[in-house]
């Protein structure tokens, strides 16, 4: 195999990387997480880098965590009937007016369809709001506390603006699919340079004799 020969492989994998690329990101795959106002506390996992309107405000789960057993206040740790879902949320208020956002009107969804409120104890004794004034411009970023069974199975958390909206749901997920890109990439290299070298090898040659 010659240098030009390299050359084109590479600019053939390039090439492939950047369709992948269009269509993983097509396809949600490539979205970056939210970036994050402060680290990651134990075991929490990233929100998606995508915003979700409802009315005039644009929420972003910036970041949560399940399988909590207790939250601790200023005194003895509250114990959940079941597990505690921590959402960490940002929103931005977008338009005018300016409304009041109760947190306890979020949910969470079971992989069943199940929702669940916000659980106002929690929420008090973890010493993050129950209602935010929420004027043009303002930006917010707070824990959502949620009691949910201890079996159950978290895949999205619905937030609205005002409690008599349905709400819009951001799906929650443990896991990033871009990891796959190096993987799918790699595969593509190899199978430019397969072409390429059967390309090359010469044909056989029949003996009459």
């Amino acid at each position: 195999m010659t240098l030009r020969d390299v050359n084109r492989a590479l600019a053939a994998v390039g090439a492939c990387c950047a369709l992948l690329a269009v269509v993983l990101a097509g396809f949600g795959l490539l979205r970056q997480p939210t970036r994050l106002s402060q680290p990651l506390r134990e075991l929490e996992h990233p929100g998606p880098g995508t915003t979700a309107a409802d009315g005039n405000v644009t929420f972003q789960v910036v970041a949560w965590r399940c399988g909590l057993l207790h939250v601790v206040g200023d005194h003895m740790p509250w114990m959940a009937d079941g597990q505690y879902c921590r959402v960490r949320v940002r929103t931005h208020t977008t338009d005018r007016p300016a409304l009041e956002l109760r947190t306890t009107a979020q949910e969470v969804v079971d992989a069943a369809g199940r929702a669940y409120p916000a659980e106002t104890d929690a929420q008090q004794i973890s010493d993050q709001p129950i209602v935010l004034k929420l004027g043009l411009g303002a930006i917010n970023e707070f824990d959502v506390w949620f009691d949910v069974p201890a079996d159950a199975e978290i895949v999205a958390v619905r937030l609205r603006a005002r409690e008599d909206a349905p709400g819009v749901d951001v799906p929650l997920r443990s896991s990033r699919a871009a990891p796959l890109l190096p993987v799918a990439a790699l595969a593509a290299a190899a199978a430019v340079l397969a072409l390429i070298a059967a390309r090359r090898r010469p044909a056989s040659r029949t003996r009459i004799g």
